[in-house]
């Protein structure tokens, strides 16, 4: 299910791909390198998205992400899919989900998302803590999450990402 869909949103997103990896990476080299590589990196991607959508959301309060890189999905307090992110560094997911979003300053997605209802950043965080869901992968390397993310953004266009 996810292969051909993936291989049709690469095919049209291929561009935008390349372009978001040569903007982090900032480096016209890394765009040809990874054109030349996606035809084999593709059954990784399909295999680490189908890992993700098969993990069940837990809430964030419950939350024990790995400290590795990976790609993340968050789910407001209805289950609607709002936020799509990777991690990386030494911190990878954990902290990035942890320190970052949940407790991290009013520029993070969530804490944005939630500040006029709960302007108290105790009670935003508890309230977040206790509605607010979240799925994430663990991947080889912080590429290869970045890679997902940005196809992931691509295909879904979450709400609270920043265009």
């Amino acid at each position: 299910m996810i292969g051909p869909v993936l291989t049709s949103a690469l095919e049209d997103k291929k561009a935008g791909l390349g372009a978001s990896i040569v903007k982090f990476e900032n480096n016209k080299y890394r765009l040809k390198i990874w054109n030349e590589k996606l035809p084999e990196l593709l059954p990784q991607i399909e295999s680490d998205i189908e890992r993700l959508f098969n993990m069940e959301p837990v809430l964030f309060g419950v939350a024990q992400p790995p400290r590795k890189p990976g790609a993340y999905i968050v789910y407001d307090h209805t289950g609607a899919l709002v936020y799509i992110g990777e991690a990386k560094g030494s911190g990878g997911l954990r902290d990035r989900l942890l320190s970052k979003h949940l407790s991290g300053d009013d520029n993070h997605a969530l804490q944005r998302a939630y500040k006029t209802d709960f302007p108290d950043r105790l009670e935003r965080r508890t309230y977040i803590k206790e509605s607010v869901s979240v799925r994430w992968v663990e991947t080889q390397d912080a590429n290869m999450a970045l890679a997902i993310e940005r196809l992931l953004i691509l295909m879904y266009e979450p709400p609270w990402n920043r265009k």
